[in-house]
């Protein structure tokens, strides 16, 4: 039925009622956008002078001008609904590549440096590595 059983414990209290007595609110909402506010979103981002930006640079831009349309999440909301949310810029996307692991083909060619702290018996020590001629 898709009802805990506690629910369906509670309506069923001496009465035999078997039906939903939840309340289902259909009352309007009335802080929505309207289609007019969301199409209106959707042409700003798609001018050429914003084409590039994200809504943090657009709305910003648009207060100095004067004009509110929404705010910044509620364009991002807006442009995920009408499927904007991509690279914007003219440009390629940013690649991201894996750096290149280094390979030693003989001796001393790679030198690394590392700090690490083993943990030790007594609470709050650590084990510090040493240089090669055994000081810290």
């Amino acid at each position: 039925m898709g009802i805990s059983a506690r629910t369906y414990q509670r309506w069923n209290r001496g009465e035999g009622l078997s039906e939903d007595l939840r309340l289902h609110n259909t009352a309007p909402v009335h802080n929505q956008l309207s289609e007019a506010i969301k199409q209106e979103i959707i042409t700003v981002i798609n001018k050429p002078e914003y084409s590039a930006l994200t809504p943090h640079q657009i709305v910003p831009r648009l207060l100095d001008l004067g004009c509110y349309l929404a705010s910044e999440s509620t364009f991002y909301r807006v442009m995920k609904a009408h499927n904007q949310l991509k690279h914007r810029a003219k440009g390629a996307a940013g690649q991201h590549n894996k750096p290149q692991s280094l390979k030693a083909t003989q001796a001393n060619q790679i030198y690394s440096w590392d700090i690490t702290y083993l943990l030790s018996p007594v609470k709050g020590a650590v084990f510090l590595p040493l240089h090669g001629d055994g000081h810290l």
